[in-house]
């Protein structure tokens, strides 16, 4: 399972095809590009769009509470269980 944080604020829960991996079309689909890999606290893993800031998206700010710094675009926050 992982936790997809849009930039309104609202949070939604997806699966990968074929559990426990994603693949990398499914997590640039819901990053809309190239994924960056990002680190937060405690192990957490999240994926969001590594042109982000070039295409000017907004900023996400739960994401950025979670990762410690400033994250634009939709991100993909994976569970414990999953693996990218």
């Amino acid at each position: 399972m992982a936790t997809l944080l849009a930039t309104d604020g609202s949070t939604s829960t997806h699966y990968p095809e074929n559990p426990p991996e994603w693949t990398l079309e499914e997590l640039q689909a819901f990053v809309d590009g190239y994924i960056e890999e990002l680190h937060g606290p405690g192990g957490v893993l999240g994926f969001c769009n590594e042109e982000g800031r070039l295409r000017e998206m907004p900023v996400n700010a739960q994401a950025s509470r979670t990762f410690g710094r400033a994250v634009v675009g939709p991100v993909l926050v994976l569970g414990d269980d999953e693996e990218a």
